[in-house]
């Protein structure tokens, strides 16, 4: 039997701003991070796909989002909601609201979108979670 432990640390939330693309890049070039999971419905998701598509080497995941917990930052979905938007587009800020209000087949749709999404801007994902674990108290 082996005492061989592994860790993984992992920088979520890869695509949201320019910052958190810049220090999540420098962490994964000098390997402080294992991986990251990007998030496909940000502001900042051309940056993060370029930088994923310089550095085919990095271990990135797909963050699947249904909310955006910022009062002045937001963002939505990329297919038609209408359980899981508010009248501007915007995902509910917190996960209470998915549960309570989604309907599920719209989760699943939109998920498969932001993964389908990632593919085309050129990131083979490593692994697949989700933003604030919105998904985790879904019962289907």
């Amino acid at each position: 039997m082996s005492n061989e432990r592994y860790l993984i640390i992992n920088a979520d939330d890869f695509g949201m701003c320019h910052s958190t693309n810049q220090a999540i890049s420098k962490l994964l070039l000098e390997k402080v991070i294992s991986s990251a999971s990007i998030m496909v419905t940000t502001p900042w998701i051309q940056e993060a796909a370029e930088i994923v598509r310089k550095h085919p080497n990095f271990d990135v995941g797909i963050h699947i989002t249904h909310t955006s917990e910022w009062n002045d930052y937001k963002w939505g979905g990329l297919t038609h909601l209408k359980t899981l938007v508010n009248e501007f587009g915007h995902f509910p800020p917190d996960t209470q609201s998915v549960v309570e209000k989604a309907d599920y087949e719209e989760l699943r749709t939109e998920a498969i979108a932001q993964i389908e999404l990632a593919y085309k801007m050129g990131i083979e994902p490593t692994n697949i979670d989700n933003h604030m674990g919105s998904l985790h108290h879904i019962p289907e």
